[in-house]
């Protein structure tokens, strides 16, 4: 999570052969397996991102201060994921309910719901691009980050939808070039590195576009209530 990884976007994986160290058969541990390296890796992903975020800022900390910082952004993002999973999923599961149900009395009627179903969701993404981004710069939690980016979006809307779109090209068409240097152990450590480099800059520019807007909205709703007291 939020770690650039050529693995995951080069089907290196298949090429990734050894000898297997162990075998998982229990799924509770298999769960536990599963949660603990997502925690860990999130964990290096908080100081990650933290220590980008320091950069952006222009004032970047010492050890002690990443560390607690980089704390901060964890339990933050924690909390994001857990809003993800204990309440998302279960919201969308509702909503296939609720189509499916629909579905079996009218069947144009659900599929014209489901379309709304998934415009609306489209649309929230969207607004909510940026909630990494807050959570990390502005140290706030999920519900005050999801604000914040919304009205960023809000605020800049046609210029954030150029941003991800262009973000979208670099992130799907990176991996082409990539796959072709793949072939060789250079290739593949030139490839690592070189998609480090590329994300990063990735997570540097959505930081800097979202910090820029965020002062540049704040500038404004304050000069339109001096100017709203004044009249």
């Amino acid at each position: 999570l939020h770690l650039p990884s050529a693995v995951t976007v080069t089907a290196l994986v298949p090429k990734v052969s050894g000898p297997v160290l162990g075998d998982v058969a229990d799924p509770g541990a298999w769960l536990a397996l599963v949660a603990a390296t997502a925690l860990a890796g999130l964990a290096t992903a908080s100081v990650y991102l933290t220590g980008l975020a320091g950069c952006v800022r222009s004032n970047p900390a010492g050890v002690a201060g990443l560390a607690a910082a980089s704390g901060r952004t964890f339990g933050r993002l924690l909390m994001l994921y857990g809003m993800a999973l204990f309440v998302g999923i279960p919201v969308v599961l509702l909503i296939a309910l609720i189509v499916t149900l629909v579905g079996v009395l009218a069947p144009i009627m659900a599929s014209l719901l489901g379309t709304l179903f998934m415009a609306a969701f489209m649309l929230a993404a969207f607004y909510a691009a940026f909630i990494d981004e807050a959570i990390v710069l502005n140290g706030s939690w999920p519900v005050p980050a999801a604000i914040s980016s919304a009205r960023v979006v809000f605020r800049h809307f046609w210029t954030t939808l150029g941003f991800i779109a262009l973000s979208v090209v670099i992130t799907v068409g990176v991996p082409v070039v990539w796959r072709l240097l793949t072939d060789s152990a250079l290739g593949m450590v030139t490839v690592i590195a070189a998609h480090a480099y590329v994300s990063s800059g990735l997570a540097v520019a959505a930081m800097l576009f979202f910090w820029q807007r965020q002062a540049l909205t704040v500038a404004v709703d304050r000069s339109t209530q001096s100017l709203g007291q004044g009249a």
